[in-house]
């Protein structure tokens, strides 16, 4: 989820689309003042959203901004107020800079369904990338392109709607999130984690120059058209941040991901992704100069959240 905020990652509750819909259609027919507002697609579950559940429908004869197919992101019940109006920031900022991700239409804090907050946003053309042995073979330029497109888009329209939101200035989150950390472990009863955490606060340095970063770029976030990326999907742990902190993300997602093969093809399997995060990383190179000390270290961070956290779902 969105960094510098409260509250651990968890499994998304199941939820139904069917006792869902009521309430959602309840909510746009009193925010678009239409009280004859019906589904023309009713919803269904989408695939996706490890802290979050996500449907996608249609109205019928809707106003302007809802005609597309559009897709309800709803969050858990305990998650923070600030969490849905973060990543519309980061979602609007960057559509208005033709990035490509989908546009958050309307932003929901009152708890109108099932108790939680929300976006509504346009649904993405496409599919799911997904992985494939082919896919696989192009996925480092996919990767590569698409955050040295992401680190060149300006920070301000981001800056300026989490300003107006009254969200903490992102540089903060850092500190937060090493907060959190330690609070996690110290909940937990395993010290092992401690010496790493504060090697981690000991070198922490403020970023130059930072980026708008996705931070968690994988191809289960992409939609694809006709061969192309069309969409970056799941924004929830956007920042602004070192552009390394998304190449070592990346790196991390794929060196400790859940991908589960036969034993047998373990060795070869490893040997194949070491090399998948290599090219990524050369390719991402030459595009813009990298700092391997800071790449190093949020390569530590994202290992360090990835154990802490994943210690906490079991």
């Amino acid at each position: 989820m969105s960094p510098g905020l409260d509250g651990a990652p968890a499994a998304r509750a199941g939820r139904s689309a069917e006792a869902l819909a009521p309430q959602l259609l309840a909510f746009l027919r009193t925010h678009e003042k239409l009280p004859g507002l019906e589904f023309s697609s009713p919803p269904t579950l989408l695939a996706g959203g490890f802290d979050t559940t996500t449907l996608g429908f249609a109205l019928a004869d809707p106003p302007a901004s809802l005609r597309s197919g559009l897709v309800l992101r709803l969050f858990r019940q305990d998650d923070h107020a600030l969490w849905p109006q973060i990543e519309a920031a980061f979602l609007n900022g960057l559509a208005e800079q033709d990035f490509p991700c989908p546009r958050a239409l309307i932003v929901g804090t009152g708890g109108e369904i099932d108790g939680s907050n929300f976006i509504v946003m346009n649904r993405a053309p496409g599919a799911i990338m997904g992985i494939s042995f082919g896919r696989l073979l192009k996925l480092p330029r996919v990767l590569a392109d698409i955050n040295l497109r992401l680190h060149e888009m300006n920070t301000e329209p981001i800056l300026t709607r989490l300003g107006a939101s009254g969200i903490p200035d992102p540089g903060e989150w850092p500190g937060r999130d090493l907060i959190r950390m330690r609070e996690s472990i110290q909940e937990s009863g395993n010290n092992d984690f401690a010496p790493v955490v504060e090697w981690l606060e000991e070198r922490w340095r403020v970023p130059e120059h930072p980026v708008v970063c996705h931070g968690d770029l994988h191809p289960f976030n992409l939609f694809e058209a006709d061969g192309e990326i069309s969409t970056v999907l799941d924004w929830g742990n956007a920042r602004i941040e070192a552009a390394e902190l998304d190449v070592a993300t990346v790196t991390v997602i794929f060196r400790a991901g859940p991908i589960h093969i036969p034993r047998l093809l373990g060795p070869a399997f490893a040997a194949f992704i070491r090399y998948i995060t290599w090219r990524y990383t050369r390719l991402y190179a030459r595009g813009r100069q990298l700092d391997r000390e800071r790449f190093d270290y949020y390569r530590v961070l994202r290992s360090m959240q990835a154990l802490v956290f994943r210690e906490q779902a079991y």
